[in-house]
């Protein structure tokens, strides 16, 4: 049964938001709670990483399966090797070129990432945000934000700040910054493997990610009979 609470709607600019909002936001998810951020593919429905209730928290908002790992937000990409136990030369290469951006690089993870942030597995998948807001509160951030879609899981993304019905738990504070830029899911690689597999086609297309990287380094998901 969705278990609904009011939440605290910030309205902020999109470029220049407000410290206020910036700190409250980090403050909320450093106490384990939920806040949804604008980014430029969709609004994130994100928490504090480190806390396991809190990635739980997550998964019931959406009813996520609990087999799908969520990613992590990073500020730079320097901050890549905080959460990758390894990062081959064509990852860097893709971050060079698309972050801040719309995608998101599968990697061996670290213990600095905890299992439960991420379905158990030894992977994990970062990404730097293209958007003023959710920079700003991953910069003051000083632990990982784990995120994904602010909806309900088989659900559109939503491209609009989250109402009342598009969560079964409601977030603590919801960052209002207007429309999404992209509109639409970012493109996530799977870099662990060689060569790279293509999960998802998102924000960055296809044809872009083989004339950089190459169409050797890039295999396409196999397409079930």
């Amino acid at each position: 049964m969705c278990r609904k609470r009011e939440s605290k709607v910030l309205r902020v600019n999109a470029q220049t938001p407000g410290q206020r909002a910036i700190e409250e936001a980090v403050s909320v998810l450093r106490d384990g709670g939920l806040v949804v951020l604008p980014t430029d593919t969709v609004y994130g429905l994100c928490c504090n990483a480190l806390i396991e209730s809190a990635v739980a928290e997550v998964y019931e908002a959406k009813g996520r399966p609990a087999s799908m790992p969520l990613i992590i937000f990073l500020p730079d990409a320097q901050a890549m090797d905080l959460y990758a136990a390894e990062v081959p030369d064509l990852a860097r290469q893709a971050a060079a070129k698309w972050w801040p951006g719309p995608l998101t690089i599968i990697l061996k993870r670290r213990e600095s990432v905890p299992g439960f942030a991420v379905a158990g597995g030894d992977t994990v998948g970062l990404r730097v945000p293209a958007h003023p807001v959710a920079l700003a509160v991953l910069k003051a951030a000083d632990f990982p934000v784990a995120s994904t879609s602010a909806n309900l899981s088989g659900r559109p993304s939503p491209v609009q700040a989250p109402g009342g019905a598009d969560l079964c738990v409601q977030p603590d504070v919801i960052l209002d910054a207007g429309p999404c830029s992209l509109g639409r899911e970012s493109t996530v690689v799977d870099f662990s493997r060689t060569p790279a597999v293509l999960v998802r086609e998102g924000g960055v297309p296809l044809a872009e990610l083989q004339a950089t990287l190459g169409l050797a380094s890039l295999r396409l998901p196999q397409r079930s009979p």
